[in-house]
């Protein structure tokens, strides 16, 4: 008692070997892949502890989990940039703040865009007793191509042409862009061209433009911040929902409860009944507590019924209205 505790590496041998295979227990997903030889050469390596970021810092010190794997279990929801005439600020990663650039064809296609400095965990990026890439810290820009059996069979990057989970770039000096918001799927057009102007504000945050032209060379005091608004989306990895977790009796869920007061939803009879009294395309999807996409429905109108009967279980139900999030609970269907 009294002694303090000790942040020796070696003390903390293998910790990402665990924190890698618990991850597997809460859904997460190997991001690493393979050669021909069976070697692991590709897939976010150094920056993700699902890939070869397990042996950073010798083992000892794994990367914390990246945007995507906060918003897969439901901790983070990131933000859409829509606005080209706005100043963006970027907060550290573990503010639970990440931007989105979303395929308008397929919204399981996106970049997710995340800042994490050289502190913590993530201190060793750029350390790893793996061979093969290392890496660096700042702006990270992630591609993402959601494919349900891809990850369901826990190879999302097993096709060595196309990885569906990986970091594009980092960009870490101010002043640097990125500009390749390229899509494979459904010929995709981003909404914005890129990202430019960097300004790092310390480990804190950095800002921001989405217009080359504008100006920046220092963080305002007052900018563009993260909200729960977000695209649609249909996969069982990518919920983009808002980031508080709720528990149900089967444990960890990965949907915030939250509820607009015009907004009402309610099982009666084996039948899911939806009022929404606003104009435009909603979008109903359910997922079990584990993040996996049972289904969807589609309506304009101000209300809808579906026929639930036959579903032995309850769900998470998510709504959108044209594209971004209006409610998401827990339902229970029998």
């Amino acid at each position: 008692e009294g002694k303090e505790s000790s942040t020796n590496s070696k003390d903390v041998n293998m910790l990402g070997t665990f924190v890698h295979e618990f991850s597997h227990v809460i859904g997460l997903q190997d991001t690493y892949s393979n050669d021909s030889r069976g070697y692991a050469t590709i897939g976010p390596l150094p920056y993700d502890v699902m890939a070869l970021g397990l042996r950073n810092g010798n083992g000892g010190y794994p990367p914390t989990f990246s945007a995507f794997e906060r918003e897969a279990v439901g901790w983070l929801s990131p933000s859409e940039i829509v606005n080209a005439d706005s100043v963006y600020e970027l907060k550290n990663l573990s503010g639970m703040q990440a931007y989105a650039v979303s395929n308008p064809n397929k919204p399981d296609e996106y970049f997710l865009i995340e800042y994490r400095p050289a502190v913590g965990f993530d201190s060793k990026i750029g350390s790893s007793s793996y061979s093969g890439k290392q890496g660096k810290n700042g702006v990270m820009i992630w591609y993402i191509d959601y494919d349900f059996n891809a990850f369901f069979s826990n190879d999302p990057n097993g096709d060595e042409s196309h990885q569906r989970v990986e970091v594009r770039t980092v960009l870490s000096k101010d002043q640097e862009s990125f500009a390749k918001f390229d899509f494979v799927n459904k010929n995709g057009k981003a909404k914005i061209d890129g990202i430019f102007n960097l300004v790092f504000d310390g480990d804190d945050r950095v800002c921001f433009t989405v217009n080359k032209s504008k100006k920046l060379d220092k963080c305002p005091e007052k900018v563009i911040a993260s909200s729960s608004s977000a695209p649609q989306s249909s996969s069982s990895s990518n919920s983009k929902t808002s980031s508080s977790s709720v528990s149900s009796s089967s444990g960890t869920t990965s949907f915030a409860q939250t509820t607009l007061p015009q907004t009402k939803i309610h099982v009666s009879r084996g039948m899911l009944n939806v009022d929404v009294p606003m104009s435009g395309r909603k979008t109903l999807r359910f997922y079990d507590a584990l993040g996996n996409n049972l289904g969807s429905h589609t309506f304009e109108g101000s209300s809808a019924s579906i026929d639930v009967s036959g579903w032995n279980r309850s769900a998470f139900v998510q709504l959108d209205l044209n594209g971004s999030l209006l409610l998401a609970k827990r339902v229970v269907f029998r």
